[in-house]
């Protein structure tokens, strides 16, 4: 979700934090857990998925502004961050997300 309003809503010191942190997105273990949840086996499925990690900043590509990044269901991790760490912090970005008004512009 692209959500230029809660960026804008952080600090300086803030945002300087954000820009460089770098989301994890472990596809394999998410795939994996669907797949079983439905009863299906394909380890060449799973071989051919991979991990992905992206910035949790972004700039759009027109205006220029600074936004997150965000995903609940496949961002699960932040680099440098133990899970312990991370999953607060992510919580604490999606339930700030829930009360930021969202709006869309063409």
């Amino acid at each position: 979700m692209w959500t230029q309003p809660l960026y804008e809503r952080f600090t300086p010191v803030e945002r300087a934090e954000l820009d460089t942190g770098i989301g994890v997105y472990p596809n394999r273990a998410l795939l994996k857990a669907d797949l079983c949840a439905m009863g299906i086996d394909s380890p060449e499925m799973l071989a051919r998925t991979v991990d992905v990690t992206h910035p949790l900043v972004r700039k759009h590509s027109h205006t220029g502004r600074s936004a997150l990044l965000l995903n609940e269901n496949w961002l699960k991790g932040i680099v440098g961050m133990d899970d312990d760490e991370a999953r607060p912090y992510l919580e604490s970005l999606y339930r700030q997300l829930d009360e930021c008004p969202l709006r869309y512009e063409q």
